[in-house]
């Protein structure tokens, strides 16, 4: 299947303006394709794959013809970041009869009005093979939008993540086609739109829904009456509402379920998960691939002990607990399938033996105070985070693919340290904070790591700061294989790199510029003394556990 992409460099589209279109069909499509802006054209040549193609200009008559030709095959078009003025949707529908995805990503509509934003969307009543829709941060999304796709199109996807201002009327006639539902970052999708797609859409199997406020609009009971009528239900993922063993005992029946993400920021007496729920769904989903949760409160390791016998074909098990969670030892666990590992602020204390867990890549044990040893079986980790943990022992596991490390807060020393830092070469985000790590074992880090760009020292003795700074103001960049874009430090730090390098701005909990010769400069943020934690979040994307973008 081919794809039409968007043009990289080009931030927006005008259709030409001024042109009648004919009422007849086939008049009407070639006038379509004429009035397409060259803009639109060049646009679509220089996003097909290639060389013969992308040589072609889209001025001639042939190319015109070519192109016009090639469009009316395409079952797939995506248009980024484009402002439509005057011309509707229509010539695009028209071009491309037989479109079975349209994307549309950051596609505005700044002259015209809301109430004249439905004319706009007439062209979908031609895009009659249409099964995918993507909306997603696009402005003008609303209710008489809603209403018209919904008229139209017998859409099987559709994707309204990041936009709108979409009330919960137009759900309750969603197609009954509608089988894969994205609406992430919505802030106007209540628990009423979820009632509307449990009752409309029988044959949907995934639902990613997400908002940023209370959910309101129906009682506890229709939202749990919704999901269990989602029989074909088998991609789940749910944040930022209420998560208790109700709702998990509800899903428990979908048993078709093989994803399931349930996260909440919501806080008070009853509103969590227990180790109960949790065994229940491990007993009655047992083809599942995927279980991300928070908010809950285990009192043993239990619930962990039922996932690894009830459910083998687990993949991802991405846990963030809440207090008062308290797993204690977890023992062996065997988990054959197993590739993510999160168990985040659960109470593991003891050794955490992973050596049943042979395709195992991501590991994450972030605060877990009472945890102090870990130890694999030969293991290439990719992401290791024992940030906030009292582990002293790190036994069995290869680094040599490691990508992101966080060691902030172990007080490791070098004969723990230099195992994983120097056999390590791809790594790209570390975080080394309150480890007595000498500046010898840092500077030979620093000149054998070839992919480092993201440095967190939050914490580090003034010694291995001091070293830190001369080395880098002393020894010419090309002595050093890493190429750092992000640097971290406390405030109080500063001083120690401002007296050997020229910075650009010192803004508390900001960022500053360092400049270094040979051109190369070092983004520099400046974390505030006080803060207890570990600062790994700050790294960009340094957990990607979290729901995919889809776009």
């Amino acid at each position: 299947v081919k794809t039409v992409k968007s043009h990289p460099h080009s931030t927006k589209c005008d259709f030409g303006a001024g042109h009648g279109v004919p009422k007849s069909g086939l008049s009407r499509r070639r006038l379509a394709m004429d009035v397409l802006h060259e803009d639109l054209l060049h646009r679509l040549l220089q996003s097909l794959p290639g060389r013969a193609w992308r040589s072609l200009g889209a001025a001639t008559p042939a190319t015109r013809s070519a192109l016009r030709s090639f469009l009316a095959e395409r079952n797939q078009v995506k248009l980024t970041q484009m402002a439509f003025r005057c011309w509707p949707l229509e010539p695009i529908a028209l071009a491309c009869p037989r479109l079975q995805r349209l994307s549309l990503f950051q596609v505005d509509l700044p002259l015209i009005p809301v109430t004249a934003r439905s004319d706009w969307c007439q062209g979908f009543e031609h895009l009659t093979c249409l099964q995918r829709l993507d909306l997603v941060e696009c402005r003008f999304v609303n209710d008489e939008v809603l209403d018209l796709i919904f008229e139209r199109c017998a859409l099987q996807t559709l994707d309204v993540s990041w936009s709108g201002e979409f009330t919960d009327a137009p759900w309750s006639r969603a197609p009954v086609s509608l089988k894969h539902f994205y609406g992430i970052g919505c802030e106007h999708l209540t628990e009423r739109v979820m009632v509307h797609l449990g009752a409309r859409c029988p044959e949907l199997t995934l639902l990613h829904a997400s908002r940023h406020l209370n959910w309101i609009g129906s009682t506890r009971s229709e939202l749990l009456t919704a999901f269990s009528r989602m029989k074909c239900l088998e991609d789940l993922a749910l944040q930022d509402i209420p998560l208790d063993d109700d709702l998990l005992n509800t899903l428990a029946e979908l048993d078709k379920l093989k994803h399931l993400q349930l996260w909440s920021f919501s806080t008070g007496p009853g509103l969590c998960m227990t180790g109960r729920g949790i065994e229940r769904l491990a007993f009655s989903l047992t083809s599942l691939k995927k279980l991300s949760l928070d908010s809950f409160v285990f009192q043993s390791a239990e619930p962990l002990h039922c996932l690894s016998s009830q459910c083998p074909s687990l993949c991802e098990l991405l846990l963030e607990g809440t207090q008062p969670c308290s797993m204690g030892t977890l023992g062996h666990l065997c988990f054959s399938k197993l590739v993510r590992l999160r168990l985040a602020s659960c109470g593991v204390a003891g050794q955490l033996d992973c050596s049943a867990m042979p395709l195992l890549q991501y590991l994450w044990l972030f605060d877990n105070t009472g945890l102090t040893k870990i130890h694999g079986n030969g293991q290439a980790l990719e992401v290791l985070n024992l940030g906030s943990t009292g582990c002293c022992s790190i036994e069995g596991f290869e680094f040599q693919r490691l990508v992101m490390l966080d060691l902030s807060m172990l007080h490791l020393r070098d004969k723990q340290l230099s195992p994983i830092l120097l056999k390590a070469p791809y790594l790209i985000k570390v975080v080394l904070g309150e480890n007595s790590m000498s500046p010898e074992l840092l500077v030979d880090f620093l000149t054998s790591a070839r992919q480092l760009k993201n440095l967190s020292l939050c914490c580090s003795a003034s010694g291995s700061l001091t070293l830190l700074s001369l080395s880098l103001s002393e020894r010419p960049p090309e002595d050093f294989a890493v190429k750092l874009q992000l640097l971290e430090l406390y405030e109080a730090s500063c001083t120690l790199l401002a007296s050997s390098m020229s910075v650009e701005a010192w803004p508390v909990g900001g960022s500053a510029v360092i400049k270094r010769g040979g051109g190369r400069r070092v983004r520099l943020w400046v974390v505030e003394q006080q803060e207890p934690v570990s600062p790994y979040g700050r790294i960009h994307r340094a957990d990607e556990s979290w729901l995919p973008v889809q776009s």
